[in-house]
């Protein structure tokens, strides 16, 4: 009797392990779960819906196919997007949560906090409010695109675009051959490193770092050149401050900080702008 109770309780010790190890809740088809407590971890598939309200936390979730997870008020561990998913995220979240999105998938952050976004592949983010912590890293050809909120690293890599007219951020790290088009917001230290492409018309900008093989088109009008800056045709070298304005007449200055002579940062004054787009239109209708 005694064996048969030691059994029994290696049995259930068991099962409990592999219950712990399993999701909490699968989805497919057209399924809805709105998640309001604690769960370790969910799978959504096909177009599938999950909501975490307030109160509710999940540790893992894994959403694949045409899927879509809403965030308003709870929060989760980490959170991966496949496929065609999508993510959409309004309030609740903690600092140490990672957002990771792949393939076409698509999130929307207008509220709310994560510490992290990871973007692979041909996934978009689009960021008009909330708080990351840490870093939005872009890979592959995927899209970030930040109008609003605070990103305290933004850092596009590979081929990946990264497009800001609004919010802030502190340490922003173009790599890799990624393009950045800067039209509105503020950075404090700007940093184009590897062979990336920064195109800049517009925000705040404190001090900008160009190493390696960069490019940094600064794009305005009456431009002043500080002590240290020496212009060479259209190509900027040395260091110090410049200043102007954008083409909508607001002033800025940018301190070069660094310059390096592999770098590239070239002064685009209008109309300038406009001769450069003619001319690559020109060239694609040759083409």
């Amino acid at each position: 009797m005694e064996k048969r109770r030691i059994f029994a309780g290696a049995v259930c010790a068991f099962l409990v392990l592999i219950g712990s190890v399993r999701a909490d809740f699968f989805l497919y088809s057209n399924q809805q779960f709105s998640v309001t407590s604690d769960h370790n971890q969910g799978d959504l598939h096909d177009t599938s819906y999950v909501s975490i309200l307030s109160g509710g936390r999940v540790g893992n979730l894994n959403s694949w196919g045409y899927s879509s997870v809403d965030v308003s008020g709870g929060f989760f561990g980490n959170l991966y997007a496949w496929d065609s998913s999508s993510v959409n995220m309004s309030s609740g979240g903690v600092w140490y949560s990672v957002l990771n999105v792949s393939d076409y998938g698509t999130a929307n952050i207008s509220g709310g906090s994560i510490g992290s976004g990871n973007f692979y592949g041909n996934s978009i983010v689009n960021i008009s409010d909330g708080y990351i912590d840490y870093a939005l890293r872009g890979y592959g050809s995927s899209i970030l695109n930040i109008t609003g909120g605070y990103v305290d690293t933004p850092t596009p890599n590979d081929y990946s675009t990264l497009n800001m007219s609004g919010g802030s951020a502190y340490w922003f790290s173009a790599e890799g051959h990624s393009t950045t088009n800067f039209s509105g917001g503020s950075i404090d230290e700007l940093y184009a490193v590897d062979s990336p492409t920064v195109n800049i018309s517009g925000g705040s900008i404190q001090d900008l770092h160009a190493h390696d093989t960069s490019t940094s088109y600064i794009i305005g009008q009456n431009f002043q050149y500080g002590s240290g800056l020496v212009l060479d045709g259209n190509r900027l070298l040395g260091t110090g401050i410049l200043s102007g304005e954008w083409m909508n007449g607001t002033p800025w200055s940018i301190n070069i900080l660094e310059n390096e002579s592999t770098a590239i940062i070239q002064i685009i004054p209008e109309p300038y702008t406009l001769l450069l787009f003619g001319l690559g239109g020109l060239l694609i209708r040759k083409r």
